[in-house]
């Protein structure tokens, strides 16, 4: 958004615009809570102007309605000319549950009653779905080893790491190992997932 800057002059550019399919904002929340200290985010709302014929989609799991207020009004988008998809996290097969951190954190025993010691499982017994988030990516791959020593060797590939620094081909590979049998379950950064979208009309 710096005046005179590179991007500028490309947006100014027919043969540069007229390519462009759309505008996507990926964590749309950020354009509010970090404008204080991303201050182009104060500006973005320009874009709108500069690219009039160009869709703007936004994406978010954690935008209350103030939140995408604010967010809507910086990027000058009009409520009106906005088609809204907004997807509930409540799903009846999901279980939600609060745990008292009683070990040091970074030893994960907290999270062992994910995975039951081998001896307690009966045979042919199913280990429950279950997701992890971790804001740290080594964390989340510590966390995910952690889990797979409770297993036995030959179930050990039964639980994974997912985070940004992977290649597409493995999360896509992991999203559909979780949503199958394959998978017990993924220890994750909040790269996993978006359930909630916003399209803007050009």
């Amino acid at each position: 958004m710096r005046e005179g800057g590179g991007f500028e002059r490309l947006w100014k550019n027919n043969e540069f615009t007229s390519r462009l399919i759309s505008v996507i904002f990926d964590e749309a929340h950020c354009v509010s809570i970090w404008k204080s200290f991303r201050p182009d985010y104060k500006h973005i709302g320009q874009l709108r102007y500069l690219l009039p014929h160009t869709p703007f989609y936004l994406a978010s799991a954690t935008f209350p309605d103030e939140i995408r207020h604010e967010v809507m009004s910086t990027l000058q988008i009009q409520s009106n000319r906005c088609s809204l998809i907004q997807l509930s996290n409540d799903r009846p097969n999901i279980h939600l549950e609060v745990r008292k951190i009683r070990h040091k954190q970074s030893a994960f025993d907290d999270l062992n009653f994910l995975i039951p010691p081998t001896s307690e499982r009966a045979s042919g017994d199913s280990i429950p779905k279950f997701l992890v988030f971790f804001d740290d990516i080594d964390e989340c791959v510590r966390a995910a080893d952690h889990l797979r020593a409770r297993l036995h060797p030959n179930e050990r590939e039964s639980v994974h790491w997912f985070h940004a620094q992977m290649s597409e081909e493995f999360r896509q590979e992991d999203l559909a190992g979780f949503q199958g049998p394959r998978l017990y379950g993924l220890t994750c950064t909040d790269s996993f997932g978006m359930v909630s979208t916003i399209t803007c009309e050009a």
